[in-house]
């Protein structure tokens, strides 16, 4: 049998996270299950909604500063591979 303790996970207490991901919400786009084509192109410039309401509120963009505010009507248009960060404001 192979020794798989190099595949272990690392325990929380070794694992030091920066400040602002405390209370960060992360979006990605999981491009195969975002688009009825699973493709890269059918994704180019997706616009994110924000239909549940416990991603509304007041945020800080985590790498701007800039105060931001998320509510149900709010789209975000991300490039591909793009991701934005914002924490509770």
């Amino acid at each position: 049998m192979s020794d798989l303790s190099a595949s272990q996970p690392i325990p929380d207490d070794r694992i030091t996270h920066p400040a602002w991901s405390k209370d960060a919400t992360i979006y990605q786009l999981n491009t195969r299950q975002f688009t009825p084509e699973g493709t890269f192109k059918a994704a180019e410039t997706p616009t994110v909604a924000f239909s549940d309401s416990l991603g509304h509120g007041e945020f800080v963009d985590a790498f701007s500063g800039a105060a931001v505010t998320l509510a149900a009507a709010t789209a975000l248009t991300l490039p591909p591979w793009g991701y934005r960060v914002f924490t509770r404001g």
